[in-house]
């Protein structure tokens, strides 16, 4: 078979992804069509004394590992490697196409150079890898994944991810892929384990994060000298009040005959057990409660790990953590018309979800129930965010979720913007340097549309008919049926012909006329005023010639 009939058959089977860590490498087979971007999400798993035999990924779902169970492992950091141009050049140097090719990139004794990014796994064991491109070097880009740091107690790295784009699924060019790397915890279940007692992973400031630890106690706990469980969190975090200690649902706390409780810092503590108290216990669980909190300041997005240790006598100490984050937005305010100037000095109150205002504590972040916030944040102590001379304003501190804005005040100049605006903390966006700001715009003052007839407008007067009575009063036949004119007087103002004219021309009852209306009455009456002067001066001529 030609290297060409080899490289045809590859596109036609489709992906393959290198995930065990020991067996041969799996392929990501190559198409010839794809989107421009992709994101590739690696789910970290932790498998408990081996690993499961190597199984194909489709670059969609969970391999079944043969039904072996695994669990999520944060705290793993992993690095993404452009090795595009050296895999090009060993696949046309060398047979065996692009799986020999895999294969060879995916040894661990391969040191990568082009370093892309580095994301550490969060949440549920996620590192995203966003906007990676399709191509690179005028060729179908290949990305490695190597993991670069491993948590405390996990045996072993996962093996290198060696990934050839684009991949195809039944409906087109995939713009995910995902892919499913594993560590092993050796020596069979693990004797401890630690968990957040609770359904999230990212909080708040000063919220309370519920941790427990569960301990197995060795059935040869008696033969022991020693049996003690440390608790280490970042520095970040601390203890916010007293650790709760249970033996199979009894509550040991207080007890100093069984344990006795060291609180080394505001981030640490140790449990010292008296092993022949505890010995009576033997293969039972010990369950350790107690709460911690993320200190104000602590930088959006950045993984705090919390590890506990057992050590079990002159055993070899075994290791469990939990790793909690919180997460943060930037905005800007900007002119709605022209986004490139940004507005300063707007401010705005935080609600969350269920309606609550943000307040600012000495211990992080609270949320409180106001009436109208948005009009008494002063008066109600809530917390208030203002854009700077960049129009600049974020929150850090917050959990994952739906959160709103209320603009309490507007820009010099700018109209306050009375519409909530919604917006969303997310993992990891805080901290992306390439994620804009969200925008939020006012409307300049002047540009505010005049409504009619609305709050705050003065009220019209009626509209009154020119004369009384004019609409339905009898005309006499050779009249206008308006009052009969004064008698004119030489030498004075013709009155009635320059009422009627007002009338007709200037506003009546308050009416509003145009001005250029206004200004052609005003200078039709100034022309029959010098006409009437003229004619006065003409009959007083005229008169006085004939009494001569």
């Amino acid at each position: 078979m030609t290297k060409l009939i080899k490289r045809l058959v590859i596109d036609a089977c489709g992906l393959l992804v290198l995930l065990a860590l020991i067996g041969p490498a799996q392929s990501v087979a190559a198409s010839t069509k794809a989107p421009d971007k992709v994101d590739i999400v690696l789910h970290k798993l932790l498998f408990d004394d081996h690993l499961p035999a190597a199984e194909a990924n489709n670059g969609k779902d969970q391999p079944s590992f043969g039904g072996q169970p695994s669990r999520p492992l944060n705290g793993v950091t992993f690095t993404a490697y452009d090795i595009t141009g050296e895999f090009w050049q060993y696949e046309r140097a060398h047979d065996g196409g692009v799986e020999k090719a895999q294969r060879h990139f995916a040894e661990a004794a391969y040191v990568p150079t082009n370093k892309v990014a580095s994301q550490v796994t969060a949440g549920a064991g996620e590192a995203r890898f966003a906007d990676l491109s399709l191509r690179s070097g005028g060729h179908y880009a290949v990305y490695l994944f190597k993991e670069t740091g491993t948590p405390p107690g996990v045996q072993g790295q996962s093996q290198n991810l060696v990934v050839v784009l684009p991949v195809r699924d039944d409906s087109g060019i995939q713009s995910r892929i995902d892919l499913f790397p594993k560590n092993v915890l050796p020596g069979g279940k693990p004797m401890i384990e630690k968990r957040i007692d609770a359904n999230q992973t990212t909080f708040d400031y000063g919220q309370k994060i519920p941790f427990k630890i569960t301990v197995a106690v060795p059935a040869d706990v008696a033969t022991m000298k020693a049996f003690r469980v440390t608790d280490k969190a970042d520095p970040a975090l601390r203890l916010t009040d007293g650790v709760s200690v249970m033996i199979d649902g009894h509550d040991l706390t207080g007890e100093d005959n069984v344990y006795q409780l060291a609180k080394d810092a505001e981030d640490a503590f140790t449990l010292t057990f008296n092993v022949d108290q505890l010995s009576k216990y033997a293969n039972k669980v010990i369950t350790i409660t107690y709460n911690m909190a993320i200190r104000p300041g602590t930088a959006a997005d950045k993984p705090l790990v919390n590890q506990s240790v057992v050590y079990p006598g002159g055993g070899e100490p075994q290791h469990d953590f939990a790793t909690v984050v919180t997460g943060g937005k930037r905005f800007v305010k900007v002119d709605a018309k022209d986004h490139a100037t940004k507005l300063a000095g707007a401010t705005f109150v935080v609600r969350d979800a269920l309606g609550l205002y943000l307040v600012k504590t000495a211990t992080g972040w609270d949320w409180k129930s106001v009436a109208d916030g948005d009009k008494s944040y002063q008066e109600q102590g809530l917390y208030a965010l203002t854009s700077d001379q960049d129009g600049a304003f974020s929150i850090e501190g917050l959990a994952a979720g739906n959160y709103e804005l209320y603009e309490v005040k507007a820009p010099e100049g700018y109209l306050r913007n009375e519409k909530v605006i919604p917006f969303q903390i997310v993992a990891g966006e805080a901290s992306d340097s390439k994620a804009a700001p969200y925008a939020v715009v006012n409307v300049p003052d002047t540009d505010r549309p005049h409504l009619p007839d609305t709050p705050g407008d003065p009220p019209k007067r009626p509209h009154l008919p020119e004369t009384p009575g004019d609409p339905d009063r009898p005309r006499l036949p050779g009249t206008s049926g308006e009052p009969p004119a004064r008698p004119h007087l030489p030498g004075t103002n013709p009155e009635g012909t320059v009422q009627r004219i007002l009338r007709r021309l200037l506003p009546q009852t308050g009416e509003a006329k145009a001005t250029w209306l206004t200004t052609l009455g005003l200078i039709l009456i100034g022309l029959i005023a010098t006409i009437g002067v003229k004619t006065n001066k003409k009959s007083i001529g005229e008169s006085r010639g004939e009494r001569q």
